[in-house]
């Protein structure tokens, strides 16, 4: 593992969303210790977003660059988009994991292997995308920190791509939100209509529902009842490997895999889940189906309404016809995590 030069890092991106699930409280906090911490390094920001708005108040001295088109204040895709064609040597994002997840998008796009530092102040910070959480910037070893390929899936419908899933695509009629400080299941077709009203996560697969693994169908609705497929990279699995019932949840962590699909027969990705809802579920039955470096894994026959999320943003409403196409991104981008004294 080769460790961080500091001292190679003269300029540094940071990209924040004051939105994320702690608010924008919590991140303007984030952001003025981060400064403090990088006292020294040329901060580079983009011109009218939130960080930018931060610095101008504390008097912080910062580059700011402009977004082209951006008519309001730029999104993280937007942001770590324009800093990586600035080429700065670090890109730091503030937010939870949906906005490191738009920062990573952005840096695959661009081909861009600049590391990511990302700091989550969100509501859940489990992604693969959080080398720390807030309240640890200052206690930030920048000597101790080394880059790891972090993997991703690609989405994508009938050959045209969605977008890079690093978390998890899932299908279904609902997505994550956070309001007021607490997550809430949201209608995802709306929200691509441009509407947002709670909903309540019902099953979008039925007995015409199929997986296909390099053009062979594997699993069908009518071999087993399928109410939710869920589809992520396999990332930090050494959480999972050795242990007898999370570890047998999917065997990827023992084979090397690098990302699963799995089909469940019940609906178990929703903000409220409780003892009685598990109850309810038994025997709750899995399927996995594991995908390599050259594997595409195929999905079609859902009812109608259902839409393709992309680590908690939805991203297309799917029509009976389509299939949905999952390809890995090994290696994806590289993300900054601390190492071990030892």
């Amino acid at each position: 593992m080769t460790v961080l030069r500091w001292t190679s890092i003269h300029t540094v991106g940071v990209v924040a969303n004051p939105h994320a699930g702690r608010g924008e409280g919590a991140a303007e906090a984030a952001i003025a210790s981060l400064f403090e911490h990088l006292a020294g390094r040329e901060i580079v920001v983009c011109r009218g977003s939130f960080a930018d708005e931060v610095a101008r108040r504390s008097g912080t001295a910062r580059r700011a660059v402009t977004v082209p088109g951006a008519g309001g204040p730029p999104t993280a895709e937007q942001s770590a988009a324009r800093l990586a064609a600035e080429g700065v040597d670090l890109m730091i994002g503030i937010g939870g994991d949906g906005t490191l997840c738009d920062i990573a998008a952005a840096l695959l796009a661009a081909d861009s292997r600049i590391p990511l530092y990302g700091i989550g102040i969100g509501s859940s910070n489990v992604g693969p995308l959080v080398s720390a959480t807030g309240d640890r910037i200052a206690r930030i070893d920048w000597d101790r920190v080394a880059p790891v390929d972090v993997h991703g899936l690609q989405a994508g419908i009938s050959g045209r791509p969605l977008g890079v899933a690093f978390n998890d695509v899932v299908c279904g009629n609902t997505y994550f939100a956070t309001r007021n400080g607490r997550r809430v299941d949201l209608a995802a077709a709306d929200k691509i209509r441009g509407v947002e009203r709670p909903a309540t996560p019902r099953t979008v697969c039925g007995a015409g529902t199929w997986l296909a693994k390099n053009g062979q169908r594997v699993l069908s609705g009518a071999d087993l009842p399928m109410e939710q497929i869920i589809a992520s990279p396999l990332n930090r699995v050494e959480t999972c490997a050795g242990k007898a019932v999370s570890g047998f949840l999917s065997w990827g962590p023992y084979v090397g895999m690098h990302a699963v699909v799995a089909a469940a027969s019940s609906i178990m990705v929703r903000t409220k889940l409780s003892i009685d809802d598990a109850t309810a579920a038994e025997p709750l039955h899995l399927c996995h189906i594991g995908i390599g470096p050259d594997d595409l894994v195929e999905v079609g026959g859902f009812l109608p309404n259902a839409v393709i999320v992309i680590d908690g943003n939805p991203a297309h409403i799917l029509s009976p016809e389509e299939t949905l196409q999952l390809r890995l991104k090994q290696g994806a981008i590289a993300v900054l995590r601390e190492i071990s004294a030892s």
